[in-house]
């Protein structure tokens, strides 16, 4: 149970979440300020995969349910094959149904019941590099293709080799042109500039939205230069911005571009800042205070009614509310809809995921429509003013791209597209389908886009896309010492993200879905082996100072105490399934591999675990295999020096017959130290592994003991990667929580 405080008043937030007998979450119950309540029950097969979650919601206590029902089918290795959505009695709609390739990365997914249907290719590294194809839609609503080492357009960038992307093409079906970003990097891997072009056009480079940049010593940006489309459809400069500080905190910004399209029509007002570094000010942009809570989260926003913003509409102030723990709950802002009209105001409430608007018009009435606006599925979310799935298209930063629904006669149709500059302003000219869905805002990173400041709401702190920064401090400033805490995204917002406003990461190089940012990809050595290691200390840094080159790294690799070796391809595979086959029996599994063979030799499974005494009394608890023993034959090597790997799974079960003992952790027992000893005696020079299934973690070990632990499914996912058409090796680092 937890107890969370409002900051701006004195209600609370009840939270109580229920387990299982094994310790796994099944339901959660909370009480919102309001006296509202969202519930969710989850039923779990044996492997602790959700098959349904059915959540139910109401703002007050005196509202009626409103009712979420999902259902999940997974194939034979685990995987989500479809998921089924269902809101209160309405048709279940298939959101989404998943197809892998032999490597288990998603291949095609069809969305909406198949009103969509969307494929993925990866490049030999295992990274996203396709979703559909830009250049032939074929009947698609949008795609994209990102080009990391081989850009078309050489004149204007080179192809990148440490994650970098060189060129990214993309094209939407109603407007059927082909458009494309070349992208330019200094030496520090910060974005110089993105070119823009529409390749099939009679003028391909015509630069109509192009972003330029400079950065200062400490990693500001100094200058930016912005153009957009004109009414006569050649490029017109709307931003020519120059930077001024004071140590990291932006002081004034100027543009002498003498057009206002771009940044506010006003610059070089000076902006201040209060004792924690937050911005408490931009007139530029007719912003006269901002309070900020104890949490550096901003509580009262004051406008000047001078300047106009949002077509006519004249802001007048903004009230946040937000939980001791960050979170946001609503939102009001009052506004002159024109200079001589009456007050008006709209209040968002953010409730566990479910959205919603209250408007109040000038006269004092309420607007339509008012109350529960949405709530976000996996594919994009559900409207519940219009009764329909809205489905989206997201790139690899989780921009939305396009969002589109099923019409009357069935057919998917465009609600909205939005294309962005590099550091996600959106271009000036949208296309624009006549949205049904017109309080949905959430746009660039899929972050909601404030419609009174035009900023970008990352939780933590909120995003000025005009200008790239932030206007607080970086609430882990200590985690990023070598930049500026204002900085966005290392400024190369074109690789990395952030999720949540506190840390930037990469979501396809460090592949932060697959190692939860504790195994980092930090290198490779270029040779077509298709393995994958952890390294740690001196083998890490001389790994670190090789790619920081842009070089690959040379030296050894051979497994000891710096490198341990992950398993790919059928190795892996190997490995897995023995995994599973240790879930389903509650026994050990484990196999070992020699120098040269293409897939391991699995061993005997062991016998069901058990508790004795030994001689001094104690109670041993045991389960054990014989690695080496196939089909009742075989038993430790004489001879090991041709061995390359070794492993085995503890079984996730209890023991209760002399005393109650959880199994399942990956500490290696003093009878594997013992085994290794043996094998390292007679020639092995390499490094063995435990996985527990009970803590999902992966220890390696040799006859000293203990080497390195990792995640078992972010170390999973690392062999995967490698694996891909068996051709780079790459090294992963293990980073450590301090």
């Amino acid at each position: 149970m937890s107890l969370v405080k409002n900051i701006e008043d004195d209600n609370w937030t009840k939270n109580y979440t229920y387990y299982d007998k094994k310790g796994r979450t099944i339901g959660s119950y909370s009480i919102n300020h309001l006296g509202g309540r969202t519930e969710v029950k989850s039923k779990l097969d044996f492997a602790g995969a959700v098959q349904q979650s059915i959540t139910r919601h109401k703002r007050l206590d005196t509202d009626t349910d409103k009712v979420i029902t999902e259902n999940f089918e997974y194939d034979s290795q685990n995987r989500l094959k479809k998921h089924y959505h269902q809101v209160d009695s309405q048709p279940q709609e298939l959101l989404a149904e998943n197809t892998y390739n032999e490597l288990s990365q998603l291949s095609n997914k069809k969305v909406g019941n198949n009103l969509q249907s969307i494929d993925y290719t990866y490049n030999i590294r295992g990274w996203l590099n396709k979703v559909n194809d830009p250049s032939n839609l074929d009947g698609k609503l949008f795609g994209y293709e990102m080009k990391y080492t081989n850009p078309v357009y050489t004149s204007l960038t080179s192809g990148k080799y440490n994650g970098n992307i060189a060129e990214i093409d993309w094209a939407a079906s109603e407007e059927n042109i082909l458009k494309r970003y070349s992208y330019q990097y200094d030496a520090l891997n910060r974005l110089q500039k993105g070119t823009y072009s529409e390749p099939n056009s009679s003028v391909p480079q015509n630069n109509f939205y192009n972003e330029e940049l400079s950065y200062d010593l400490n990693g500001n940006i100094q200058t930016l230069k912005r153009n957009t489309k004109n009414y006569y459809s050649v490029a017109e400069q709307i931003d020519q911005l120059s930077y001024i500080y004071s140590g990291n905190k932006l002081l004034t910004i100027n543009d002498t571009s003498m057009n206002y399209a771009g940044y506010p029509d006003t610059s070089g007002m000076t902006i201040g800042y209060d004792n924690n570094g937050n911005m408490k000010d931009h007139k530029d942009k007719g912003i006269l205070n901002i309070n900020y809570n104890h949490l550096n989260l901003p509580s009262y926003i004051q406008f000047s009614n001078y300047v106009l913003r949002n077509s006519q509409n004249v802001y007048v102030n903004t009230q946040y509310l937000y939980r001791a723990d960050g979170v946001k709950l609503k939102k009001k802002y009052n506004f002159f809809s024109g200079r001589r009209q009456s007050d008006a105001s709209q209040t968002m409430e953010y409730l566990d995921g479910f959205q919603y608007s209250y408007e109040v018009n000038n006269l004092g009435f309420p607007s339509s429509p008012n109350g529960l606006q949405f709530v976000p599925t996996s594919e994009g979310y559900y409207d519940f003013n219009q009764n329909k799935y809205i489905y989206q298209y997201k790139d690899h930063l989780g921009n939305m791209r396009l969002a589109f629904y099923r019409d009357a006669s069935g057919n998917a149709a465009i609600d909205k597209a939005t294309d962005y500059y590099p550091f996600g302003l959106e271009f000036g000219n949208a296309m624009s389908y006549g949205s049904i869905s017109p309080n949905y805002f959430y746009t660039y990173n899929g972050k909601e886009q404030q419609q009174e400041t035009q900023g970008l709401d990352y939780g933590a702190r909120m995003y000025m896309p005009d200008i790239g920064r932030w206007g607080v401090v970086d609430p882990l400033a200590e985690t990023s010492r070598r930049w500026s805490t204002y900085t966005y995204a290392f400024n190369n917002p074109i690789r990395f993200i952030d999720p949540d406003g506190r840390q930037a990461i990469d979501p396809i190089y460090g592949r932060v879905s697959a190692f939860s940012n504790k195994l980092k990809l930090i290198g490779d050595d270029g040779k077509n082996t298709g393995k994958a290691y952890i390294v740690t200390g001196s083998t890490k840094k001389a790994v670190e100072a090789a790619t920081k080159k842009g070089e690959t790294y040379t030296g050894g690799l051979n497994e000891g105490k710096n490198v341990a070796l992950i398993p790919t391809g059928n190795r892996l595979n190997s490995v897995l399934e023995s995994v599973a086959d240790t879930k389903k029996s509650g026994r050990e599994n484990g196999g070992y591999a020699f120098i040269g063979d293409k897939n391991v030799t699995r061993g005997d499974q062991g016998g069901a675990p058990k508790q004795y005494y030994d001689d001094k009394g104690n109670i041993v608890t045991e389960a054990s295999m014989q690695v080496f023993t196939s089909n009742g034959k075989g038993g430790l090597p004489k001879n090991a020096s041709n061995l390359e790997m070794w492993w085995h799974d503890h079984p996730d079960t209890i023991v209760n017959i002399l005393s109650r003992k959880q199994l399942g952790d990956s500490t290696p027992s003093d009878a594997d130290l013992s085994v290794q000893g043996i094998l390292e005696q007679r020639g092995y020079k390499g490094n063995s592994f435990v996985i527990g299934t009970n803590s999902n973690e992966v220890t390696y070990f040799n006859g000293n003991g203990t080497l390195v632990n990792a995640n078992y499914y972010d170390w999973k996912n690392a062999g995967i990667n490698a694996t891909v058409n068996y051709v780079n090796s790459i090294i992963t680092n293990l980073i450590f929580n301090p």
